[in-house]
């Protein structure tokens, strides 16, 4: 329908152009050459009628002496300047009348008419016929009137309707952009790197709270491997609409100091969200290993330098630091087994396929609850009110061991500062519910 209306106006505007353009030729004149009439030898050269001016859209007709019309379009033509008569191969031996017009804005018609023979005599009465001839392709002045009103009231008609009905779409549009701060229409995606473990973890936890104040679905998209690299590389080149934010796990800090190249910038593909959770580590071992405290597991390493194996999420990841900081500080022997994320490395952990794992309190503290693991110790300068019966590494042997693992939020760099700071204010109150603190 607009484009309906469109082309009216358009059409509209092109008829008045065209008539303001004529009416500009109040006089269209033949230039002296040739004259008003006269004789041509028979050639089949082309003969030129060219006006005084540039008068846009010419209509004409060649009759010859009996009024009938000859030639047609493709041998007869016109520039806009000038009539082209081909002599010879169209015209041949005999008297003719070119009539020809402009539409005129003015209350006259313009047109006129040349009166020409070719190999004999201009017909007597010719000359005199030919302004009668032009005079019969003229439009009535009642006629052009109409014409010039229609065109100026077809063209108002139609701006004034593509204004009533173009306006209420524009602002449904911008309200729309202004909706997409308040609600989204498609589900969030929160993307962790780490598989089944703490940025899982974490981001359960929130989703219920954050369904609710948002009126959204949450998805949980593990992506682990590369040491959350992976899932980092998806994030960033997300489109920046607040559809899809990176659970980030503290790691991701220090990432451009292990790594050479990274597939994005970490200081410029990311907007921060949030913070949304700081957890200690937990020192847990496998039951079969003879270890009940941390001098004890201190001095089983010594005992067995290199047989002791530890797991982590990826190398580079907090649990990596984790042991390896453990191990700078005691002077131990072990051997690091990474794995595409901390979900395996429990389970293999579980399953006695290596023997110890500096883990986050959340991914492995219902195993140590139920004896699946032992927990030695938390990796925070203070014990945890989550396991206040455990006691920190420091405290137990190794002076000036501290280590945690936080959680931030990340959008795509781009996403717009309304969408960021609703989700800021929402994860607030979410991280303040007592549901959310519980899980």
């Amino acid at each position: 329908m607009l484009k309906l209306i469109r082309w009216m106006a358009l059409t509209a505007i092109v008829c008045c152009g065209v008539r303001s353009q004529a009416a500009n030729a109040h006089a269209v004149l033949m230039k002296s050459s040739p004259a008003a009439s006269q004789q041509i030898e028979s050639s089949p050269q082309e003969l030129e009628l060219g006006f005084n001016e540039n008068v846009g859209p010419v209509f004409f007709n060649v009759l010859d002496s009996a009024g009938k019309e000859v030639g047609t379009p493709r041998e007869i033509r016109s520039d806009g300047n000038s009539i082209f008569l081909p002599l010879g191969s169209v015209l041949g031996k005999g008297t003719y009348v070119v009539a020809y017009r402009v539409i005129s804005a003015d209350t006259h018609p313009v047109g006129g008419s040349y009166a020409f023979a070719i190999g004999e005599p201009v017909a007597s009465g010719a000359a005199a016929a030919a302004p009668a001839a032009a005079s019969a392709w003229a439009l009535p002045t009642a006629i052009n009137r109409v014409v010039l009103y229609a065109s100026v009231l077809l063209a108002l008609g139609s701006a004034l309707l593509l204004l009533l009905l173009e306006w209420p779409e524009q602002l449904r549009q911008s309200a729309s952009r202004q909706g997409r701060v308040a609600a989204w229409i498609a589900a969030l995606t929160f993307v962790t790197a780490l598989g089944l473990g703490g940025a899982d973890i974490v981001a359960r936890a929130l989703s219920p709270r954050l369904m609710e104040a948002l009126g959204q679905q949450i998805i949980v998209d593990n992506r682990p491997g590369a040491n959350g690299i992976i899932a980092a590389e998806l994030a960033a080149k997300a489109p920046p609409d607040g559809y899809t934010l990176l659970v980030a796990p503290g790691n991701y800090a220090f990432a451009p100091a292990m790594y050479a190249k990274l597939p994005f910038d970490m200081a410029s593909a990311f907007a921060p969200v949030s913070q949304l959770a700081e957890t200690p580590l937990l020192v847990v071992v496998h039951p079969s290993l003879p270890a009940q405290t941390i001098p004890q597991l201190v001095a089983l390493a010594k005992s067995h330098p290199g047989k002791l194996t530890y797991a982590s999420g990826g190398i580079g990841g907090s649990a990596h630091l984790a042991t390896e900081l453990f191990r700078t500080l005691t002077r131990v022997d072990l051997v690091h087994v990474p794995y595409k994320g901390s979900g395996a490395a429990i389970t293999d952990l579980i399953g006695g396929q290596v023997v110890m794992c500096f883990c986050t309190l959340p991914s492995v503290f219902q195993q140590a609850k139920s004896g699946r693991l032992r927990a030695l110790a938390v990796t925070t300068a203070r014990r945890t009110p989550a396991a206040p019966d455990i006691p920190t590494v420091a405290e137990t042997g190794v002076p000036g061991y501290e280590m945690s693992q936080w959680y931030g939020l990340l959008a795509p760099a781009g996403t717009p500062a309304p969408i960021i700071q609703r989700l800021n204010a929402e994860i607030g109150k979410a991280l303040k519910h007592p549901e959310s603190r519980s899980r």
